[in-house]
Parts: structure tokens; C-alpha cells; sequence
């Protein structure tokens, strides 16, 4: 096997989707697209995950590797079970709210269920700051209540909220 140059590489990964699963997919190749892959801060700065509990779960991870890079994170949160894993992905972006650039939520609801506030909570009503906060999406049913919103972010330039269903 011949090993492409580390900028051929680091290159590839730039143009790499966002999805969580794939970094690992891709991060698993070969030992040295490992290290690359591990030396590359910013390619594990912006992701998308959720709702799977491997996603979840994998969040942490991501943010050890992705060094002092900003972070742009997007994740899709589901009612339809009654489990803790979205709170964990939450949770752990809390130590890091201040290079958060980038927060995308996605709030898939099922009928009459709601998110706990245990799940958004710790990271969107605590009073944090979001010194480095651009850019707030926040997607959700029209149905369901909404989650509660307390902190400061006095960078941020984009605040898109999206409901979707019927009124």
C-alpha cells in the first residue's frame, strides 16, 4: 500500500462529510490515516451526530482530538425513547462552550413526547457563556414543548429557528 503525503491527506479529510461515524470509518483505514487522522484537529472540530447512541456517545471522543480548533457541532435529538444519551452529548460540550462557533440542534419529537429538560438543560438554561457562539440553529416541531433558553452569547450573528408540522 503506498501512503499518500500528510497534506494530500489532511486535504482529503477537509472534504470529508461531517458525519461522526464516518470520521471513525475513515480514521480506521489504516494506521497511518489513523495518525493523521489524530493530528488533524480540525477535522474532529466539526461534526454532525445523533440520534444513535454510538453518535452520542462518541462525542467526547471527538472533542479530546479536536485540540483548541473552534467547534461546529450539529446534532439531532430524538424523543421517541426514553433514554440518556443525548444528555451525554450535551453534557459533554459543556467544558468546551466557550469555542463553541457553530451549535446546530435538531429536535425530532413523536407525537405528544417532549425532550426532558435534563437533555437540553445542562448546556442551553444554565446561564453559560458563548463568547465564540455565531451561529444558533435550533430546528423543531410546532408540537411538543420547547426547551428553555438561558445564556449569553454576545458574538452571535445568525439565530435561525425553525418549526416544522401543522399548527
Amino acid at each position: 500500500m503506498i501512503d499518500l503525503v500528510p497534506d494530500i491527506l489532511s486535504e482529503i479529510l477537509s472534504r470529508l462529510p461531517r458525519e461522526i461515524n464516518q470520521k471513525f470509518t475513515f480514521a480506521q483505514v489504516s494506521h497511518y490515516w489513523r495518525e493523521v487522522a489524530l493530528q488533524d484537529h480540525l477535522f474532529w472540530s466539526s461534526f454532525t451526530g445523533g440520534p444513535s447512541k454510538q453518535e452520542c456517545y462518541r462525542v467526547p471522543m471527538l472533542l479530546e482530538r479536536c485540540g483548541n480548533a473552534p467547534l461546529h457541532v450539529e446534532l439531532h435529538l430524538n424523543s421517541g425513547h426514553i433514554v440518556d444519551w443525548h444528555a451525554h452529548a450535551l453534557k459533554a460540550l459543556f467544558p468546551y462552550a466557550t469555542r463553541i462557533e457553530t451549535l446546530a440542534l435538531r429536535f425530532w419529537v413523536y407525537s405528544t413526547y417532549s425532550l426532558p429538560d435534563s437533555t437540553t438543560g445542562p448546556l442551553l438554561n444554565s446561564g453559560l457563556e458563548f463568547p465564540a457562539l455565531r451561529t444558533l440553529r435550533l430546528e423543531g416541531p410546532t408540537w411538543g414543548r420547547r426547551p428553555f433558553l438561558l445564556f449569553s452569547a454576545p458574538g452571535l450573528r445568525t439565530l435561525d429557528v425553525e418549526r416544522y408540522g401543522n399548527d
